[in-house]
C-alpha cells in the first residue's frame, strides 16, 4: 500500500493530475483488457523517484514512456517506480500501455462497473491511489 510518509511526500510535490484512460473491453469477460493511460501532472520538486501505485504483476505492464523517453519497467512492492532522471520540475507526462487488472472490476455479460473504494483503483491501472490527490 501507500505509507503515510509516501502519501505526504506525494501530496507536497504533485498537483494538476489528469488521467486519460482507454480500455478495450472484449465481449468475452474471461479475456484480459488491453489498456493505455496518459497521465499528466505538475511536480514542484524532484527529491526522490516517483512512485505510481499498481497492485498487479509487472508482466501486465507493456511499456512506459516518461516525457517522451521509454524507460525500463520497474515495479517494486505495488509501485511503478520512475527514476528522477526522467522527471522534471513543472509539467510531466507518463504514457503507459498495460493489461488492466481485475481487482476492482465487476464484469457481467451486459456491462462492467468499478468499485474504487480506498486503494482499489491501483488494482486496475497505475495511479496515485490516495484520497488527497484528486484528478480529472
Amino acid at each position: 500500500g501507500v505509507s503515510r510518509k509516501l502519501a505526504l511526500y506525494r501530496k507536497s510535490i504533485i498537483s494538476n493530475i489528469n488521467y486519460r484512460l482507454t480500455f478495450d473491453i472484449p465481449s468475452e469477460k474471461s479475456l484480459d483488457i488491453p489498456a493505455s493511460e496518459v497521465l499528466s501532472f505538475t511536480l514542484r520538486a524532484i527529491k526522490h523517484p516517483l512512485q505510481l501505485d499498481f497492485k498487479e504483476s509487472a508482466s501486465r505492464l507493456k511499456s512506459v514512456i516518461v516525457n517522451d523517453k521509454t524507460i525500463t519497467i520497474d515495479l517494486i512492492k505495488e509501485h511503478l517506480v520512475i527514476a528522477t532522471e526522467f522527471l522534471k520540475t513543472g509539467d510531466n507526462e507518463v504514457k503507459i500501455d498495460f493489461m488492466a487488472g481485475n481487482g476492482a472490476l465487476n464484469r457481467n455479460a451486459d456491462y462492467l462497473y468499478t468499485l474504487f473504494m480506498p486503494d482499489r483503483a491501483r488494482t486496475v491501472f497505475p495511479c496515485f491511489d490516495q484520497p488527497d490527490l484528486k484528478a480529472i
